[in-house]
């Protein structure tokens, strides 16, 4: 059964108003903001359809004390489709305030319908700090001749060399997609990829993504199967097929991708882990490795050398400070604050997860005493640098602490 069947059957079955008939907006809208997750997307999307009595409830809701944010991601989502020049008001305002925590949603609704107009405004976006936000604003560019102006196409391009891969992949497909078959070389790269996230398959996630991407635009997979290693032989065989029908769509050699795009293999002996997804202040991905770096990022991540033993110490202390926590392992609600503490000793399988996780509302005393305590001695293991080379590392302790205190709240001294 197909993900859309699911998505409608969930409608179908939704509970029915108590009494009465309810008018179709004020149902959409209930179901699009306290439906179930599988509810929700499919109710918004419903709502949208409903033209202008659909845009002045959202244009009320929005007057309310909540404001825009209390209508909730997935119906932010779909504002734009509603074609309102008060609600597309309303959505470049949200985005503007670094605070709204549905930012990449309103990216996504206001790029999806772009006018010509606004095109400046995404270029602007292209440089948001949110990688969210970046991915969602390269889908502006799908507007016929949004490329045709040189400094917008050299804007879009600088994209390729973005710290975070889905936003280099979304980039490259575009590019390709309008003509420049030189960004073909990224997409490629990523079918190499083997890397992991501790127990995630980061790499092998990226390869499936890449074909999706693709479709049939080298004249299909010729075998290529995610599932199976990169560096099998029949991939191998089959990455060589793409790359030769590559280079013929482009009608010469492919550029070599930058370090920060290269495949990497990395992954299995980092001894921490530190993963923050802030829907205000963005995502980091950090890992403490046993021979004592710091790795930044995922895939091709930068590295950072600690001194002797660091990693070793701060494993210790992680394991001695966190163990009146006994057996828990998570503490609020599922939404779109979260961090995860990982810990792997050397020689142990899967990592201990700790995971702290909460919606766009700040929670009083979410984190745990010791979790605070931790997180400080990892805090100040990172780099001060304002000013390094790899700008994944610029502003890294600062960064890293604001989204710990948008996540958990302010580290306890």
């Amino acid at each position: 059964m197909t993900a859309r069947l699911l998505l409608a059957l969930a409608l179908l079955v939704a509970p029915a108003p108590a009494q009465g008939d309810e008018d179709p907006v004020e149902r959409y809208f209930r179901l699009a903001r306290t439906g179930s997750a599988v509810v929700r997307p499919q109710a918004a999307e419903r709502f949208a359809t409903l033209g202008a009595p659909a845009a002045e409830r959202a244009l009320a809701a929005a007057d309310e004390p909540g404001g825009l944010a209390g209508l909730g991601r997935e119906l932010v989502e779909v504002l734009g489709q509603l074609d309102d020049d008060r609600l597309r008001a309303r959505l470049w305002d949200a985005l503007g305030d670094p605070d709204f925590p549905w930012r990449p949603a309103a990216t996504r609704s206001l790029a999806s319908t772009v006018r010509a107009d606004e095109l400046p405004r995404f270029v602007d976006l292209l440089a948001d700090p949110l990688a969210a936000v970046r991915a969602s604003a390269v889908g502006a560019f799908e507007l016929p001749g949004a490329l045709d102006d040189e400094a917008t196409r050299r804007a879009v391009g600088e994209r390729l060399l973005d710290p975070d891969d889905r936003v280099r992949r979304v980039t490259a497909d575009l590019l390709d997609r309008r003509g420049y078959h030189q960004a073909l070389a990224w997409l490629l790269e990523d079918l190499e990829r083997e890397d992991r996230w501790f127990e995630v398959p980061s790499g092998k996630l990226a390869r499936y993504e890449v074909l999706r991407l693709l479709g049939d635009r080298l004249g299909g997979r010729h075998g290529y199967d995610p599932e199976r290693p990169a560096d099998d032989p029949a991939n191998a065989a089959a990455l060589a097929v793409l790359r030769a029908a590559a280079r013929e769509r482009l009608g010469g050699e492919l550029p070599a991708v930058p370090p920060i795009a290269r495949a990497s293999a990395d992954g299995g002996d980092e001894v921490l882990g530190l993963e923050i997804r802030s829907c205000r202040r963005g995502e980091h991905f950090l890992r403490w490795t046993a021979d004592d770096e710091l790795w930044v990022g995922r895939g091709n991540a930068a590295r950072v050398a600690l001194p002797d033993g660091a990693s070793t110490r701060l494993l210790e202390r992680a394991l001695d400070g966190l163990e009146p926590l006994g057996d828990q392992r998570s503490w609020g609600e599922p939404g779109c604050d979260v961090e995860v503490l990982y810990l792997r000793p050397p020689g142990a399988g899967r990592a201990r997860a700790l995971r702290v996780s909460k919606g766009p509302e700040a929670v009083a005393g979410l984190r745990p005493e010791a979790l605070d305590a931790m997180l400080r001695e990892l805090l100040a293991s990172l780099p001060a640098d304002d000013a390094p080379d790899d700008p994944r590392l610029a502003d890294l302790r600062a960064r890293v602490s604001a989204a710990l205190d948008a996540v958990g709240g302010p580290l306890a001294p």
